[in-house]
């Protein structure tokens, strides 16, 4: 009898559980995908909602949900600290059946995770997605906090050293906080060839209105203020910007009041967890900006590349991997206004240049469609963990007992 192998995976962001079915950030429903060839468990904390507007997030269909309490993020996982018992039940319960665990995550409790892996010599894959220390640095300027993820990231890099069969993947190499572990870069997308939509290009320069877009988290080292500041100094020059902002955090009352302040149009969104909603604010736009101060690999770049938009964006962390000045996007060192102002005049006054961004952009997604991104897991899966993965059909196939 064959088995279904099963995949495992850790995570700490929310997801949302609204009677039986549950919603969560679109990372989640990248897995959704692997169910072709995995019987997919993700383990992740579930916060029960009685009403659909408290709802956030996309709606995840094929996967397997082990339920942990709910908390928020990092520093309310440690408040939390009592509910690491019954983590770790859960945890142990799910890795013990598991062929493949992947620890999507890199806080305290899913260090626990990748020990509990190491201990039952599982095939483990970790993700880094952000420079973990540089976001803590920002946020809450301690060196305090600093301290305590570099311990962390310590103990991660003993434990994978107990791992017999590892990999480590990383949005950028920039980004490999080990010293002695290799790493292979990785992209996760929502995007498939199918959904590219090429648009009919034409002057910015003859709108009426040119409409801006960000796509993101609202926190200040996402650098929403400066795309704020940088639309004001183009006001000044007559041109007529509509400002567009897809999301939500900490920081977005602020963002809202210094767009008031500096009389900007705009339009605050929310998050937006319907797709097609959200493709149709994409095709509405003319010119996308991510003027982050700290980045891993943005989805959102790709995202808009599909849908025909030339990217503006800040030279961080896997970015410049991604864009190459002036050929598929234009780049800015982050923080400077003024030279994000002038990569926006650029694409209003010159067709050219604006045309051959998209037409490379273009280029550029077809290589990071979901279905490039799953081809190229499964291979390292193969070749590293020495298993073979099939496309399997499920009724083909019994579930672990």
């Amino acid at each position: 009898m064959k088995y279904f192998l099963q995949f495992c995976v850790i995570g700490n962001n929310w997801i949302y559980k609204y009677k039986n079915f549950y919603y969560a950030y679109p990372q989640w429903k990248f897995f959704d995908f692997f169910t072709e060839y995995f019987n997919v468990i993700l383990i992740a904390p579930v916060k029960k909602v009685t009403s659909v507007n408290e709802v956030k997030g996309i709606k995840l269909e094929k996967l397997q949900i082990v339920e942990l309490p709910f908390f928020e993020g990092s520093i309310n996982q440690v408040k939390k600290f009592y509910l690491l018992p019954k983590v770790l039940k859960k945890y142990y319960k799910v890795i013990k059946k598991s062929d493949i665990v992947v620890i999507f995550t890199s806080d305290l409790f899913a260090t626990f995770g990748l020990l509990i892996s190491a201990l039952r010599k599982k095939n483990v894959v970790f993700m880094i997605g952000e420079n973990w220390e540089k976001d803590v640095k920002f946020k809450y300027n301690s060196n305090f906090m600093c301290n305590c993820v570099k311990i962390l990231r310590k103990i991660q890099e003993f434990f994978l050293k107990l791992t017999p069969n590892k990999l480590v993947f990383v949005t950028s190499e920039a980004l490999n906080p080990f010293k002695n572990i290799p790493v292979y870069t990785y992209f996760m997308s929502l995007i498939s060839k199918k959904e590219i939509y090429y648009r009919n290009l034409c002057p910015l320069f003859f709108k009426k209105n040119i409409n801006i877009l960000y796509v993101g988290f609202l926190i200040k080292a996402k650098g929403v203020h400066d795309l704020i500041k940088a639309v004001e100094l183009l006001k000044k020059k007559n041109r007529n910007i509509v400002l567009h902002i897809v999301g939500d955090g900490e920081y977005r009352s602020i963002l809202e009041n210094l767009a008031k302040e500096k009389k900007i149009q705009s339009k605050f969104y929310g998050f937006i967890g319907d797709r097609e909603k959200l493709k149709n604010i994409y095709l509405n736009a003319d010119i996308f900006v991510l003027p982050s101060y700290t980045e891993g690999y943005p989805k959102v770049i790709f995202e808009a590349m599909s849908k025909g938009l030339p990217v503006i964006a800040s030279s961080v962390g896997g970015i410049p991997e991604i864009i190459r000045h002036k050929c598929n996007g234009l780049l800015f060192v982050p923080g400077d206004i003024l030279e994000l102002k002038k990569c926006i005049e650029n694409l209003i006054n010159d067709f050219e240049l604006y045309k051959s961004i998209v037409t490379n952009g273009y280029s550029t997604i077809k290589k990071y469609t979901v279905e490039e991104s799953i081809k190229n897991f499964i291979k390292i899966f193969e070749k590293e963990f020495k298993i073979e993965i099939l496309t399997q059909q499920k009724n083909n196939y019994v579930n672990k007992k």
